[in-house]
């Protein structure tokens, strides 16, 4: 009840303190040592530095005081990933849909984990189990997509890249592989339609593409 009180009446009563987040979040771990939010908070506030070690340090007392904090598990995870510790990420993205079987980002997040090992086939299974949680996660579709498009496994690609248009329809990073996509399964038309999309959205990869591919169609 105490920390409860202190969340709520600190913004009056330590408004200084505001200034520097950090400095704020280490004066509730030292009040409340035994707060979990607390140093998991503080944890997030070194990992928007980019202090990673220190922000793992922070999750790590926060795991300490709570076994089942599925965030914290999270939050760690991603700061391993950001050292390309792939393997320790995994382990807390696997502690994390433990607690919370249906965080559609942690499943994305190990499945971008997988794919920095190398790992392609678990990599599309969790990009596929996030979108089955939620299927207007679009970077999910983006990431699948990208994957499909490096195994050249085209039809896929186009199918991802097609969805995530539907809920996006001016993304025109994906107008412009859905583009280079159609390229390589020879239907040029459809590709340059694109190219020429996402060329008008500013996309200078889809310009140079423009030039190189489409140059005499764009003349007929």
């Amino acid at each position: 009840m105490g920390l409860i009180a202190f969340f709520a009446i600190v913004t009056y009563q330590r408004t200084d303190i505001w200034e520097n987040s950090l400095s704020f979040y280490g004066d509730v771990v030292e009040k409340y040592p035994d707060s979990d939010h607390g140093h998991w908070m503080r944890g997030n506030v070194f990992k928007d530095y980019k202090r990673i070690d220190d922000a793992i340090n922070c999750y790590n007392r926060a795991i300490e005081l709570n076994p089942q904090y599925a965030m914290a598990y999270f939050n760690r995870g991603v700061m391993y990933a950001e050292k390309k510790s792939f393997k320790r990420a995994i382990d807390d993205y696997n502690k994390t849909i433990e607690y919370q079987d249906d965080d559609m980002a942690a499943y994305h997040n190990r499945a971008n984990a997988y794919r920095g090992l190398g790992d392609v086939g678990n990599a599309i299974a969790d990009y596929s189990k996030a979108l089955e949680i939620d299927s207007t996660f679009v970077i999910s579709y983006a990431a699948r997509a990208e994957t499909y498009f490096q195994l050249k496994k085209y039809h896929l690609a186009i199918y991802d890249y097609s969805k995530l248009l539907e809920y996006s329809p001016n993304d025109a990073q994906a107008l412009y592989m859905l583009g280079v996509t159609f390229l390589n399964t020879g239907q040029k038309q459809r590709a340059c339609d694109l190219l020429t999309k996402a060329s008008a959205l500013n996309n200078e990869e889809a310009k140079k593409a423009l030039g190189s591919y489409c140059g005499n169609m764009r003349q007929q």
